[in-house]
């Protein structure tokens, strides 16, 4: 803010400046030269005037200097906060992107080795009910065989206890087995031992 006071010196101060630049260029030549000659003693007293008239300016000027300076000192460290900050913000972000990747690059290694597992886990089990079942098989067509050989035996056995009178025309049946059907007239030969 500009004083009256302040005002005023500033019109002293342009006012000597004004009279020692007229005092130079007025100044008589040095014949053969470029030099001037300049009255020493007006142009010390000048200078003490102007020196005299400027303290204060000088002063706030040196502490508007200060002030700008400590401004600044703290800009730069406030400046440099800031960036450590960021910095050490976006180090942070890395990180837990890099977590976050790693994690979704076990979770879908982890996803595979379960899907390959229940496809190893599927094969194996249709693998084990197909041998089953071909055991099984084997196990029926064995029990078949059995059957049919005791059928055939208990067949024999019957047909060799009856008379020669009761013994059917084999050649009238195409199957054996029809003439032991339930429907045939050998049913009165059969029993059954849970009725007895």
């Amino acid at each position: 803010m500009t004083t009256p006071q302040n005002s005023q010196k500033q019109i002293q101060v342009q006012s000597l400046l004004a009279e020692l630049i007229e005092l130079i260029e007025n100044a008589k030549v040095v014949p053969f030269s470029s030099s001037v000659l300049i009255p020493q003693d007006e142009v010390l007293y000048l200078l003490a005037q102007i020196s005299n008239t400027l303290p204060n300016e000088l002063e706030q000027a040196q502490e508007v200097l200060k002030y700008r300076k400590e401004f600044l000192d703290g800009m730069r460290t406030e400046g440099a906060q800031i960036i450590e900050d960021a910095r050490a913000r976006a180090e942070l972000m890395v990180q837990r992107n890099e977590i976050a990747r790693q994690a979704n690059i076990i979770a879908n290694r982890e996803r595979e080795s379960a899907r390959q597992e229940a496809k190893k886990l599927r094969y194996e089990t249709a693998h084990y009910c197909h041998e089953k079942i071909k055991s099984l098989d084997r196990t029926i067509d064995e029990l078949s065989h059995i059957v049919k050989g005791s059928k055939e035996k208990i067949q024999k056995e019957f047909l060799e206890e009856l008379a020669p009178d009761q013994v059917p025309n084999i050649e009238d049946y195409t199957n054996l087995d029809e003439t032991l059907d339930p429907d045939s007239s050998l049913d009165i030969y059969l029993f059954d031992q849970d009725s007895i």
